[in-house]
């Protein structure tokens, strides 16, 4: 019986360590003054969270059939803070119109066009 409590202590703190480290896929709106503009081959990415506890942690993406699909990662405890400011290289930048921007899942999604 003396095991019990510690161990329930461990396990919430070892959760609630797990889910503030790792990053996840931000919902789409949650994202707030999200601007996307071209340049040079870069697509540069700017904008804030909702939430101010989320930490920019990086972004994933991928081009099928020319259409680009985006997904901002954030954390709770890691990452930096004051919403996202990032620069994609992508040789075929100058002939995307617009991003599909993803969340949590394929449902969570919304298109944004690309400024020039």
């Amino acid at each position: 019986m003396k095991w019990i409590v510690p161990t329930v202590v461990i396990i919430v703190i070892g959760w609630v360590a797990i889910y503030g480290y790792v990053a996840k896929n931000v919902p789409v709106e949650d994202l707030t003054n999200l601007q996307l503009s071209e340049k040079d081959g870069y697509l540069h990415v700017t904008g804030d969270f909702k939430n101010a506890s989320d930490r920019y942690a990086g972004y994933n993406y991928t081009i099928v059939d020319g259409k680009m699909y985006l997904s901002i990662k954030a954390a709770k405890f890691t990452g930096k803070k004051g919403g996202y400011d990032f620069k994609i290289h992508e040789d075929h930048a100058k002939e995307l119109k617009e991003v599909t921007l993803r969340g949590t899942s394929e449902k969570n999604q919304r298109i944004v066009p690309i400024q020039r």
